[in-house]
């Protein structure tokens, strides 16, 4: 129950579990796609390896796929904020709009990588490629954003190894 943000944890023993899961699943769709990408983050980059075990793709590390910045609220609670930061902690927690709190990324920030990742994904890519990204729910969220080309962000309450299915032509 803690914000991770940029923390460089560990999977836990249900996180390999999901990302093992979903390995299955992936398999038994005959799943193949052609590049793979992931946050360097621990935590993403071992459900990447998990997840892609039976693909003999590299996985490209991608700095942009990190989880948002979270400032210092980072390793915290809701619990804890509210009790360390009284005024801003039910504010944050009731918009999830991270731009007072110190050390935050701020929206304009998140809303400029989600449209670079879309960018270069497009870029980088035909139409004919199968493209997998293993990124962190915060991001997600300015993904999605810029993927239906909209200023607006939409929480995706994206859980643990979610998949999200997008075709861009």
């Amino acid at each position: 129950e803690r914000l991770a943000g940029h923390a460089d944890s560990e999977l836990t023993d249900l996180g390999r579990t999901q990302a093992r899961a979903l390995h299955d699943r992936l398999n038994a769709e005959d799943f193949r796609p052609t590049h793979l990408y992931s946050s360097p983050l621990k935590r993403a980059a071992e459900t990447a390896r998990i997840v892609s075990g039976s693909w003999p793709l590299p996985i490209v590390d991608w700095d942009d796929l990190m989880e948002t910045d979270i400032g210092v609220f980072e390793g915290l609670t809701w619990d804890e904020i509210r009790s360390r930061y009284p005024d801003l902690g039910p504010r944050v927690e009731k918009s999830k709009m991270y731009d007072e709190v110190p050390g935050a990324e701020r929206a304009a920030e998140k809303r400029a990588r989600g449209r670079r990742i879309v960018e270069e994904v497009i870029a980088r890519h035909s139409n004919r490629d199968t493209v997998v990204l293993f990124t962190h729910g915060g991001i997600l969220d300015w993904i999605f954003s810029a993927l239906m080309n909209s200023e607006r962000v939409w929480s995706l309450g994206a859980r643990n190894t979610a998949l999200f299915d997008f075709a861009i032509d």
